[in-house]
């Protein structure tokens, strides 16, 4: 049991090492900055706050056993988890034991189950994995001259699995004809013969899913390659933060991605931006990517939720927790938040953005909304394979 004045421990499993480490860096440095944050504000309860953080080390082999050690031998009392492996891992632990846990993966994939004290950030609300593309496609099919067919290129991995098999239904839906589909493995580093194959398919949309360090090499193949499609991007992990927008330059004007969540428009909290720009500032060139912004966004939002939630409950129960956080609005990063009785949020927060160039002629791509239309920040740019004229005007 915890007493007022003992340090409060929350629980995480990142991937810090291997071929995921850019994403689950990034979802640490916004956890430090957080605990750092919220104990020079006090801390929680009465206590410290101490971010205990295992390494997944890419491999979701390693999750099961990294949940039990944070719960019985580092008495984590509140659990935090980014993706469906680690949910699906960490879940029929976390259940048995009464904790409580946050996510940012929905509860209606299959090998999971329900449990009252899982509460998840997912952008999408109940159809994650068709959400991802399904606006991509809708945009698509409104332009002119109208696509006809779809190659989709992806990571060999657990991630992409679902969101391309989603997107391949969404794409029938939309009158899409699939003319290629392949995958690559995930420690890959040279893309071209990937896409060179995707240019002899012909298809006039390209839709990738990708983490960070491959999707960057898929846009600067791409690039190398000249792929003539009409509409090019998908679901690229990690392209928010500006250090990425700024290594990869005009290669990555025209890109099409689903974002993880649309922010409110606000700034960053200063904590947080401090760290993502220090950060940026002490890598070398070849390492301008190191943090994902997204990933980091994300992070943060989660404990912003878990702060006000134990502040108001005043206990870290998994009982009075739940009660609360079904019935209140927390203020975050992303505006408003509210769950709904399955523990999932009661608005999505999917959006579309454009990397266009700058008005001012400079490398670094900016980052344009363009779906839904309430958050439009600008139009999409089309055709993809005319982008070079863009970027002369």
């Amino acid at each position: 049991m915890r007493t007022p004045s003992s340090t409060l421990k929350i629980g995480h499993c990142l991937p810090l090492t291997g071929s995921a480490a850019r994403v689950g860096r990034s979802a640490q440095l916004a956890c430090r900055t957080w605990c750092d944050d919220v104990n020079a504000r006090g801390g929680l309860l009465g206590g410290r706050v101490e971010i205990v953080c295992h390494d997944t080390q890419s491999d979701v082999g390693n999750i099961a056993g990294l949940y039990r050690r944070l719960m019985d031998e580092d008495g984590a009392g509140l659990l935090l988890a980014q993706g469906a492996a680690a949910v699906v891992a960490a879940l029929p632990l976390v259940a048995h034991r009464e904790c409580f846990l946050l996510s940012l993966r929905e509860h209606g994939h299959p090998a999971s189950f329900a449990y009252d004290g899982h509460f998840s950030l997912v952008h999408a609300a109940y159809d994650r994995n068709a959400a991802l593309t399904e606006g991509f496609f809708e945009l698509a099919s409104a332009q002119e001259p109208r696509p006809r067919t779809v190659g989709f290129l992806s990571a060999d991995a657990g991630f992409a699995r679902d969101p391309i098999r989603a997107a391949k239904a969404t794409a029938a839906k939309f009158g899409l004809d699939i003319v290629h589909e392949a995958t690559y493995p995930m420690m890959s580093t040279d893309f071209r013969a990937h896409v060179a194959a995707v240019a002899r398919a012909g298809c006039d949309v390209l839709v990738m899913c990708s983490y960070l360090d491959d999707g960057m090499g898929l846009v600067e193949a791409v690039r190398a390659c000249g792929v003539p499609v009409k509409m090019a991007g998908g679901v690229m992990v990690g392209f928010a933060h500006a250090t990425v927008r700024q290594a990869l330059g005009p290669a990555l004007a025209g890109f099409v991605n689903c974002t993880h969540i649309a922010p409110a428009k606000t700034a960053l909290p200063a904590p947080l931006e401090r760290a993502l720009g220090t950060s940026a500032s002490h890598v070398s060139p070849d390492e301008s990517g190191a943090h994902c912004g997204d990933s980091a966004f994300l992070a943060y939002l989660q404990l912003q939720v878990i702060e006000q939630a134990v502040r108001h409950a005043g206990d870290i129960d998994k009982k009075g927790l739940a009660t609360y956080v079904r019935s209140a609005v927390f203020d975050t990063l992303a505006g408003g938040v509210r769950f709904d009785h399955r523990g999932e949020w009661r608005q999505a927060r999917a959006c579309l953005v454009q990397y266009q160039p700058p008005a001012d002629g400079s490398r670094t791509q900016v980052e344009i909304i363009i779906a839904p239309a309430e958050l439009a920040t600008g139009n999409l740019m089309y055709p993809f394979s005319e982008r070079h004229r863009w970027q002369d005007q």
